[in-house]
């Protein structure tokens, strides 16, 4: 949309498409990854809740995730299997199934903070 974001439902696309989003989120840093999920999939109190993804380990595949409720919950790494279908369900506000934000970073924002020969 004009703001820079793009709203992608879990029945629209595949684990697979959710890896390589997340990875390029990582490598490029020029967008974040916004994960829409319930709580209780990930064995939490609470309901809907948006997670943003900070990292990617491609060798273990893990997402770094950090919770904007730090005094109750942590930031920790999430398998991307179990983040990718914790996506899965109904929101009870849209009534579409949950997914995730692409919001683009303003220029001004934007760093390269990979080298290549990290990759």
């Amino acid at each position: 949309n004009e703001n820079g974001e793009n709203i992608i439902y879990y029945d629209l696309v595949n684990e697979e498409f959710f890896r390589i989003c997340v990875f390029s989120s990582c490598l490029y840093n020029n967008f974040y990854i916004l994960c829409n999920i319930p709580r209780s999939q990930l064995g939490q109190e609470g309901g809907g809740h948006y997670l943003p993804v900070m990292a990617y380990n491609c060798i273990k595949d893990y997402a770094l995730i950090f919770d904007c409720a730090r005094y109750k919950y942590n930031s920790r790494w999430q398998k991307i299997k179990v983040l990718f279908e914790a996506q899965n369900g109904i929101d009870r506000v849209t009534n579409n199934t949950r997914g995730y934000i692409i919001a683009e970073k303003p220029i001004n924002k934007r760093k390269n903070i990979i080298k290549k020969e990290q990759v």
